[in-house]
Parts: structure tokens; sequence; C-alpha cells
């Protein structure tokens, strides 16, 4: 079955694909793993929680200040469009902030 998303690695990269039923039967055989996946499945809500809150929510400021602090190598790393994107936010008004951040003498 065709994906829906795919990958576009701009650094080196090694990518596992893991099947979707492997933690059901992972956690049937090693039945001490099931903590670790509601603890993994939890932390997954919790973060998808908070970012759907922020891009509805949050200026891009408040975005991209958020981001810089839960990713802060990645800025050196990514392409500012990339990172736009991300924040669901025009390159230029990326642009925008980051120019108003520094005026704020922000780094």
């Amino acid at each position: 079955q065709p994906s829906e998303f795919f990958i576009d690695a701009i650094e080196h990269t090694e990518a596992v694909v893991i099947p979707n039923n492997f933690m059901e039967e992972a956690t049937s055989k090693v039945p001490c793993l099931q903590p670790m996946h509601n603890n993994l499945l939890n932390n997954s809500i919790r973060f998808m929680q908070k970012r759907i809150n922020m891009l509805l929510s949050a200026t891009a400021e408040e975005r991209y200040l958020d981001f810089i602090k839960l990713y802060p190598n990645l800025t050196l790393r990514v392409p500012q469009w990339m990172i736009a994107s991300y924040l669901g936010i025009t390159p230029e008004s990326l642009s925008r902030v980051r120019k108003e951040l520094a005026n704020k003498h922000f780094r």
C-alpha cells in the first residue's frame, strides 16, 4: 500500500521501518514492555496536543521560541523555509520574527 508520507533527508540518515503491529507483538511476548509502551504513547499524545495548541493559539514568535527551546541545534542545520513550514508560517514571516527578536537583543 502506498505511503501517505515520505522522508526527505537533508543529512546522512539511517531509517528503521517498524511494522504497525510490532509493539503489540512485542508486549504480548514480553509483558514487562507494556508500561514503557504506554509511556511512549502518552508522551506522543501530549507532544501532539501541545503542537496542535501552539499552531492554533500561539503567535509566530511564541512558536519560534518554543521551537528553539525544543530543538536548539536545528536552527543551524535546517533551512529556514523548512522551519517556517514546521511552524505553519511563511519564510518571510519567520524572517520578520527573527529580526524582531534580534532587535530585542535575543538570540
